[in-house]
This record gives C-alpha cells, structure tokens and sequence, in this order.
C-alpha cells in the first residue's frame, strides 16, 4: 500500500516530489524516501515516519532533472531506514521505488542469489538486483525480461545512474499513471500526485515505459503501444480547517454528500441511473456482493436491502472472494464496492470474474481508478476526497446508493427520508458524547450488539473504534450472547446496544437485561425512549444515522487517548498490497 512518484521536467524536481508524497500519504506513511541526481551520482534521501520530516530534514539546494520518491507501508520488512525506499542495486547503479508484492522472493533469491546477503529485508530489493544480474544496454527490455520472472504485483519506477534523462517504470496488478502537464511529466500509483496534470494515460497490465523527452510503451510482448491520452477532470484539493482534524470535517460534510446524490440520481424524488445500468438492474436472478472493510460492512447492509425484494443476495470479503472459487447463478449481478478503487483483493478478484463483466456493477468514490478503468459500469459515490485513513463519508455514500438501487428495483420514490436523514446528521454533531467516551476508556472490554440490520450496523460502528482509539471491540448478535459470549461479562466490559430496528426492539431489551444482571455497563443508541441516544426513526435509514453517532464516538475517543485520528498507526487509506 505505498505511493510511488517519478518526476522529469524542468520544474524543481525535490518540490514535486514531496509535494506527491504529501498527497499520497494515505497510501502508507511508516517512512518515506526520494532519489535525486547529484554531481551525477544518485543521492537519496530517507526518514522513518511523514513526509513533513524528510521535508525538513532533508531542504534540497540542487536541481535535478529526473527523480523517484516513495512513501511506504511496511509489507515485508520492519519499518526501518534500511527498509526504506528507494533501494539501491549491489553496485549502485539501479534506483528502485516499488509498490505492490513479490510472491515468489524466496524462490527468486534462492536461484539467483544464493548465499548472497541482501541490505534490507524487503522482497523489492530483489526485483533491482535481478535488474544489475541480467542489465545489458538496454535498460526497459531488461526490465522487461525481469518482470518475466516476477509473481505477484508491482509498479515500478527505476534510475540508471548512467542515465540522467530517462525514468523507467513497469506495471502490473498495481496502479501507475502518467501525467502529462507543459514541459513536465508524472508517473505515480495515484492521480493526485501527478499535480494537477491536465492530461493522463493509465498503464495497462504488462507493460513498460522509458519516460525522457519522449514517451515509449511496450506491451506484453515488447512490442510498441500506441499512447492516447485522456483529459483528467481536475478536482479542488479539500481544505481544513486550522485546528480541525480531517475526519471531523469529513463526518460534517456527509450532509453534503446527500445533497450531491439526491442532485445527481434522483428527478423528482425517483431514482434514476444511465441507460448501461438501468439495463444491468433489469435482468439478474441473484445478487453477489464484494467489498473489504467498511466497504463489505455495506455489502452487509445491502443484503438486508434484497431480502426486502425477495431476490437472493450473498455478501463476499475481497481477500476471501479472490481465493476462492465463486459460483454464480446464470444472471448474477455482481456488486464490487471500493472507495479508493485501488483495492488489491478486488482488482485480484475482478481480473478473476472477466467472463462476467459485463454484469459487474462498480460503485466507487473515484472515477479515475483502476478499478473504475476496467469496468463500463460504474456508480460515483460523490463524496469528494476523503482523506483520513477511517471511512465516514465513502461508508454513507456506499449506503445510500444501495438504497437507490433498492429503490429503483422496488420502483418506489423516495419520501422525506434523505431530509430527515440530512437534518438528524446535523443534530448528532451537537450530541455530548463525553459520558459514552469516559465509559469506553475505563472499560476493559468494548462490545457492541445488534440484531439483524443492526448486528451489520454494529460490525461497521466496531471497525471505526479499533481503527483510531486502538481499543480491542468487537460487535455481537445480541441473539447469541448465550452462546458464549455472556462468559465475558463483568463490570470491567461495556456493551453498546444498537436499536434502530423497531421489530426487534423488544428483544434487545430482554438481551440488556441478561447483561445488567451480569454488571456488565450498558450505553444505547437508537429509536427507544430508554436510549441514551435517541435515534430519529427513518425507517431503513436508521441504522445509517447510528453509524455516524458511532463515527463521532469513535472520534472523539480517539481524540481523548491523544492518538492521530486522520492516520492511525500500522493502517493505510488504500489497501494496494
């Protein structure tokens, strides 16, 4: 899950790479490097953490006209400088920065470096190495035939030491773009890196370029790839406010994101979608789901919306849906939801599912990913960029544009329910959640529970605890607490009820009390007058509306713990690896 950039132009070629670090920091931040002609030698610069450090670290005087730069999640190897991108070949000719993984290191060192020591503990070092073992004068085909011997991903950016006017890059299973803007081109494994550049090409599997006053493609079988460029539609960068953190200000601006949706998908309060999709959602006899954390927490919530419609729906994790072998029915539609669009296991896994897709359905934040690129329909979440590493914003747009397939299919208008949804968001950033966060930090033992919809709900209400207060949570149904569960309750546990579904109300409250005779804490959000967060009820919008009082809760116990909300330890925004 690391942001890699190359730069070759005439601008300050230190400034460009730091600043598409900055922006790529969601992808990774345990540490960060660049790679830069100096006195015709390749001096690279690294730290351990931001990129903010390695700025001020490391204020660059000199110019030069190409350079690499990588900012890293540790994948394989401990976060260390050794570790640190780029990486050096034995003689130092080579210069790497790799985003992606080798599955067959061992193998590959094992044949062709035996009893050889390598610098760091990374399978990328061995991708440059194998570069220098077989480099002959020419350094893409080279590459080429390396690439040849690597299972798994990659994207790769290379220097040549004995070439100062050329960038080298490879491609595939992970993202590279190359922007091109004036005198300046960009290659990078995000869109947001390459500076605004008003015209793009995306880098299909399998091939390789030599980017210098020119611009060479060779495909699979190194044969000459004609390039076509396409326009990039440039958004404003999202600002924040000075003392404020980016999560915040993404959970207030979900009310936004209504807005865009109800603008963009509904004439006259029907839902309405582009031709290619109204002719997908007319002819299906089974639903199939596939998402990766907050994303499969959607896909959760989605099935209760298809047992509604009396159609069969299945719910699939990414990583496990790229393993294994899925059978489908003879009409499946088949949902892949990734916020990013970058996803690994959901490239992996619509790679797999190529006889089908056609019937693959995208709903996405961003239009301009890879995923996005290999499939013809595709939903836009609207929500803008969201930059902190825990989904707030990206997880409502997944759930409201799941409603409106629901709604579409059922061919049923919508009512007041986006305006009372949009008008209880605002209510809830005014709720004083300090009672629940003090309950959370005494407690040893943090659980949510749910009964159906809001079991789902509370799986997803879990997830943004852990990620950013790093306290162990986890949800239940609340029906199987008997079955094991109880054995953990005591008066050092607290457990969060979810109540937003009316039909199962009073069973919770038969649930609450097993609980309470056990002194167990107990704090409740949801559409009962013995809440100590009273949910409006929106019928199915209301266990939305308790997944962003969870989001604040979470927040701001994160925020009491003192840790870093935006960026939490270990985690990335874009699971690439």
């Amino acid at each position: 899950m690391c942001g890699i950039i190359g730069y070759h132009g005439l601008e300050k070629t230190s400034d460009i790479l730091y600043s598409s670090l900055l922006k790529m920091e969601y992808r990774g931040y345990d540490s960060c490097g660049i790679a830069l002609f100096k006195n015709n030698k390749v001096s690279i610069y690294k730290n351990i953490g931001r990129v903010s450090k390695l700025v001020t670290n490391n204020p660059i005087t000199f110019d030069s006209l190409i350079g690499i730069g990588h900012t890293r999640w540790a994948s394989c190897g401990e976060v260390s400088l050794r570790n640190a991108h780029p990486l050096k070949s034995f003689n130092k000719q080579f210069t790497l920065v790799h985003n992606g993984v080798v599955e067959n290191v061992e193998y590959l060192k094992e044949k062709y470096f035996h009893d050889v020591i390598f610098n760091t503990d990374t399978d990328s070092e061995v991708i440059i190495c194998l570069i220098e073992k077989f480099y002959h004068e020419d350094l893409l085909k080279t590459i080429f035939q390396v690439c040849k011997l690597i299972e798994g991903s990659y994207s790769l950016i290379i220097i040549d030491e004995n070439d100062p006017n050329n960038l080298y890059c490879a491609k595939n299973k992970a993202p590279l773009i190359i922007g091109k803007k004036g005198f300046s081109t960009y290659v990078a494994s995000d869109i947001q890196a390459l500076h605004d550049s008003p015209l793009i090409y995306h880098m299909e599997d399998l091939t390789f370029a030599k980017i210098g006053k020119d611009i060479i493609i060779k495909d699979q079988f190194f044969n000459d790839k004609d390039i076509f460029f396409m326009p990039n539609l440039i958004e404003n960068e999202p600002i924040k406010m000075k003392d404020e953190s980016y999560m915040l200000k993404e959970i207030y601006e979900q009310q936004e994101v209504i807005q865009r949706l109800k603008a963009k998908y509904l004439i006259h309060n029907e839902v309405t979608f582009q031709d290619n999709i109204k002719n997908l959602l007319q002819d299906f006899d089974e639903v199939f789901l596939i998402g990766c954390g907050t994303s499969y927490h959607a896909c959760l919530i989605a099935e209760e919306f298809f047992n509604k419609l009396n159609i069969p729906s299945r719910s699939y994790v990414g990583s496990e849906a790229s393993i294994n072998n899925l059978l489908f029915s003879k009409k499946p539609l088949i949902i892949v939801i990734s916020q990013s669009g970058e996803t690994h296991d959901l490239i992996k896994t619509v790679d797999l599912l190529s006889n089908y897709k056609n019937r693959i359905l995208l709903i996405t934040n961003e239009k301009h990913s890879s995923l996005a690129f290999k499939l013809d329909h595709v939903l836009l979440m609207e929500a803008q960029k969201e930059v902190a590493v825990a989904s707030t914003k990206t997880y409502l747009a997944s759930y409201l544009l799941l409603y409106f397939i629901y709604l579409y299919i059922k061919k049923e208008p919508l009512k007041q329910e986006l305006d009372i949804l949009y008008h209880a968001i605002g209510n809830a950033q005014s709720i004083d959640y300090t009672h629940i966060v003090e309950m959370i930090i005494k407690a040893k033992k943090i659980m949510l529970m749910g009964r159906g919809i809001d079991y789902k709900v509370a799986l997803e209400g879990s997830l943004k605890l852990k990620e950013i207060s790093y306290l162990p949570t986890e949800a239940y149904l609340s029906g199987e607490l008997k079955h094991g569960t109880m054995a953990l309750m005591d008066e050092e546990t607290i457990v969060i009820g979810l109540m937003s579904n009316v039909n199962t109300i009073n069973l919770m409250k038969g649930n609450i009390e097993e609980i309470k005779s056990r002194k167990a804490n107990v704090y409740l959000l949801g559409c009962d007058k013995i809440c100590d967060v009273f949910c409006v009820d929106i019928s199915m919008l209301s266990p939305l509306l308790l997944v962003v009082y969870m989001q604040l809760i979470s927040y701001y116990t994160a925020k009491a713990l003192g840790n870093n909300v935006d960026f939490p330890r270990n985690l990335a925004k874009s699971v690439t690896v």
